[in-house]
């Protein structure tokens, strides 16, 4: 039996089908599964001004903010990415991204919920409309973790930005959800762009997904038990100085990526290849992806191609194109 639900969370479409014998069980593991992609998108978006990231964004900069083990562990991942990509992973874009015009700009409600708190907050909400002074930390080198005791210092005023692995997260926290209550086949992803592969479907090896190639056949990947992620520069995209270009920048620069290519990641988990396939796309086919666990590929309208990782025999051409077949974020 195959039970399919769907949630609308992240500004995308999340859809999951879940496999077994008794649909009562599924439902509720599904049901469970969706509850903590919601969860997710409250605690990591930037356009709630009751967000973790709100929060961080308003509190952070005047005392340590306490966060619960599996945010500060995801900041963790991003700060650990950022470095090891060379800054080419970044969450401290936020307001770069408001300045290419593709985020709407939230701090405004964030700061007048933030005048009704304590006069120590209405002092960081002054503090954050002025500029970085000067020898104050700036990007991700603002942000200090504190592992002993989970809290967040903020050294310097960002914008944090969780798009390049919200819904990795968000799908990983389902999938644990999923395996608590039993499932041991299922299917989940978010925006087509990530996606969780719980064991295979029934009767069959594994799930199978299309890639659509810019510049040639399209690409078959078969997943069990392994998360995917597509990053490309389809999707959101605008005219700036006269050229189309990308949502995704290189934050090394804040310049948008043009274009056409794609970048993918299969990993055991969904945070971490969405991480990679983001710093691979800003990279290049040149770029190993430094986690032994990752298997990556690489595809641009240039007839260029790439595939780096232990378990490259995931991946394969079709010759026939999917009906269906992923573009990327």
């Amino acid at each position: 039996m195959l039970v399919p639900m769907a949630l609308e969370a992240m500004a995308t479409r999340f859809e999951l089908v879940v496999c077994g014998a008794r649909e009562p069980m599924l439902r509720r593991a599904g049901a469970r599964a969706l509850e903590e992609v919601e969860i997710a998108d409250r605690q990591l978006s930037r356009f709630r001004r009751d967000s973790v990231v709100a929060f961080l964004e308003r509190e952070a900069m005047l005392r340590p903010v306490r966060v619960l083990p599996e945010i500060f562990e995801l900041l963790l991942l991003c700060k650990e990415a950022h470095r090891q990509s060379g800054g080419a992973f970044d969450i401290s874009i936020g307001a770069r991204m408001e300045e290419l015009g593709f985020h709407e700009t939230v701090n405004r409600e964030a700061d007048e919920q933030c005048m009704k708190d304590s006069p120590q907050s209405r002092r960081g909400a002054r503090t954050r409309r002025e500029s970085n002074r000067p020898g104050e930390a700036r990007g991700l080198e603002a942000l200090e973790l504190r592992e002993e005791s989970c809290e967040v210092v903020l050294h310097g005023r960002i914008k944090l930005d969780l798009g390049g692995v919200g819904k990795g997260y968000a799908i990983d926290r389902a999938v644990e959800v999923l395996r608590e209550e039993g499932v041991r086949s299922a299917f989940l992803h978010g925006g087509t762009s990530s996606v969780f592969a719980l064991g295979a479907p029934p009767g069959q090896a594994a799930w199978k997904v299309g890639l659509r190639n810019p510049s040639g056949a399209d690409v078959e990947i078969c997943l069990e038990d392994r998360a995917l992620s597509v990053s490309s520069t389809h999707g959101r995209r605008r005219w700036i100085d006269g050229e189309l270009k990308s949502h995704v920048i290189d934050p090394r620069d804040g310049s948008p990526l043009g274009g056409e290519c794609v970048a993918a990641v299969v990993h055991p988990t969904a945070a971490r290849a969405e991480v990679w396939s983001t710093a691979l796309l800003v990279l290049g086919p040149d770029f190993v992806v430094p986690d032994p666990q990752a298997t990556s590929l690489y595809l641009s309208a240039q007839s260029r191609m790439a595939l780096h990782g232990a378990e490259q025999r995931l991946f394969r051409t079709r010759q026939a194109p999917f009906a269906g077949a992923i573009t990327g974020k």
